[in-house]
């Protein structure tokens, strides 16, 4: 007898299905009238569950290595105090440190020095003070004239 197709597909459907759930009277049926008229079906259902017996029968033995529950809780503290604020303030402060000195350098440097003269004697504080720069500028009178 020449089966359709989509009976297979269903029969393949149930027979998973069979394995998480029990199926209702109908289903049952279809499966075991599908088993005995689709010898295809029938072979591959035993071979998958001679597989998934196998399967269940294979035991397989982890070696855990001495100590490794309290390795692990360690390294989930050290992962906890890692993401806390405690851990990273010494790099924060400094951080903080090193561009409060940067910025103050920065503003030494360009500001000019304005000594007040009353501490120093008159030859002297015009000495010491900074002159301020003047940006050369340059001024053509007339248009260049090029060369062709």
């Amino acid at each position: 007898m020449n089966l359709p197709k989509f009976g297979c597909a269903k029969f393949r459907h149930l027979s998973n299905e069979r394995l998480d759930r029990d199926l209702c009277e109908s289903e049952r049926r279809f499966i075991s009238m599908h088993r005995g008229q689709c010898a295809g079906c029938a072979a591959t259902e035993r071979n998958s569950t001679f597989a998934l017996n196998m399967l269940r029968g294979a035991s397989i033995e982890v070696e855990v290595q001495p100590n490794f529950d309290e390795r692990v809780i360690r390294r989930v503290k050290v992962q906890r105090v890692k993401e806390g604020f405690r851990y990273w303030s010494p790099a924060i402060a400094a951080a903080c440190i090193t561009c409060l000195t940067l910025f103050a350098g920065l503003s030494l440097v360009t500001k000019p020095v304005n000594i007040q003269s009353a501490h120093l004697p008159g030859s002297e504080a015009r000495r010491i003070q900074s002159p301020r720069l003047t940006l050369p500028t340059l001024r053509l009178s007339e248009p260049p004239h090029f060369n062709r």
